[in-house]
């Protein structure tokens, strides 16, 4: 039996179930949008009356329904318990990320490319690009 979305977002908040499946949780309208844009498949959606206050909102759900997305519909605070922000937009869904691999890479003669996995602190992304 599938988990339900809200379910699976429970599961990944949890070191564990991180390691064991290749899923990765988005949050908010912009990161869901560039995920639908990027063609990644969804596991499912959680969403909250808050997402339907925009039209921005509204159309995004429109756009979710319309690529067969599951969706559990919550409250307010059923999502804010989901999100790890501190003001949640409205929705937390569930991806499946690509599999990337260096031999997928084309790097130019002269070109330069910075492979990253497993960046814990933000900040060390920033000093790595400015080096």
């Amino acid at each position: 039996m599938a988990q339900t979305p809200v379910t699976l977002i429970r599961n990944l908040q949890r070191r564990n179930a991180r390691r064991r499946q290749p899923l990765a949780i988005v949050e908010g309208v912009r990161l869901t949008e560039e995920a639908l844009g990027a063609e990644l498949s969804f596991k499912g959606a959680a969403v909250s009356p808050a997402l339907g206050r925009s039209e921005r909102g509204v159309a995004l759900l429109d756009d979710l329904r319309h690529a067969g997305v599951s969706i559990e519909e919550v409250d307010d605070h059923a999502l804010s318990d989901l999100a790890d922000t501190d003001t949640p937009q409205g929705i937390v869904a569930v991806v499946e990320p690509p599999e990337w691999r260096v031999a997928d890479l084309s790097v130019g003669v002269g070109e330069s490319i910075l492979v990253l996995d497993g960046v814990q602190d933000p900040g060390n992304v920033g000093a790595l690009l400015r080096t």
